[in-house]
């Protein structure tokens, strides 16, 4: 395992990003791709306790650094998982609106309106849990 690692010097300097959020985007961006974010280990590195951590995942979520996916066992809540970019991601197409009783047309959306996958192949992505 290397000490070192490459990052590009524009996420430090994304002015957007709080500094405690910048430090939390660059040391999640230095673990493997295996690894999994835990906001229980996060408290543990630092002196931010679990409000704070996850604090700074929302502000890294609102900035499209981080996607929060929610891991769900029998139809409810059971966790989530995450998953690190390197740049920020464009937001997610909000869902498509269920049709009213008043609507004109009862057909189902076609698959292209559905939203789709942020994950382009083309996109450095670590996911992380």
């Amino acid at each position: 395992e290397s000490f070192f690692y490459i990052v590009d010097k524009r996420l430090s300097e994304d002015s957007s990003l709080s500094w405690a959020a910048r430090g939390l985007l660059i040391f999640l961006l230095g673990k493997p791709d295996n690894w999994s974010v835990s906001v229980e280990y996060l408290t543990t590195q630092s002196d931010l306790k679990r409000d704070g951590v996850r604090n700074l995942l929302a502000e890294l979520i609102e900035k499209g650094y981080v996607v929060r996916h929610a891991l769900r066992e029998s139809g409810k809540i059971a966790g989530y998982s995450y998953t690190v970019f390197d740049s920020p991601q464009p937001p997610l197409p909000s869902p498509p609106k269920p049709l009213g009783p008043d609507s004109q047309t009862n057909s189902t959306p076609s698959s292209s309106a559905l939203p789709t996958s942020r994950c382009d192949p083309g996109i450095l992505a670590r996911s992380r849990r």
